[in-house]
């Protein structure tokens, strides 16, 4: 039977998984609070973005953030060479979207492998 701290580390303390998930998830949070314009959605946005990225952490989304991090980075310079700086933020948020989606196994729809025939 699996534990109440299946995600936790071997003693319940806290992986690397859920640190890099709360700070990417966090920065994020805190890049759509500052295009929101105040300091209140600043600090809101980066708490909600900081919580999901501790709970997917939780869940062991390292392949996830990393997709993530690789992502933004590529479209962030992609758009600067491309377009200049003031494209980069677009290009990191969209080459972010790109690389997380890109990071899932496409099974996330609980389809059913083939069955074999059996001849």
């Amino acid at each position: 039977m699996r534990s109440m701290t299946g995600g936790w580390g071997e003693d319940g303390r806290i992986t690397v998984d859920m640190v890099l998930g709360a700070t990417v998830f966090g920065v994020v949070g805190a890049a759509i609070g500052y295009y929101w314009g105040t300091t209140a959605s600043l600090v809101a946005a980066s708490a909600v973005g900081v919580v999901f990225g501790f709970l997917i952490g939780l869940l062991g989304g390292r392949r996830f953030f990393v997709s993530i991090v690789c992502g933004a980075i590529l479209g962030g310079g992609l758009a600067w060479l491309v377009s200049g700086t003031g494209a980069v933020p677009i290009g990191a948020a969209s080459g972010g979207a790109v690389g997380g989606f890109l990071s899932t196994d496409g099974n996330a729809h609980g389809t059913a492998p083939a069955i074999e025939s059996v001849a």
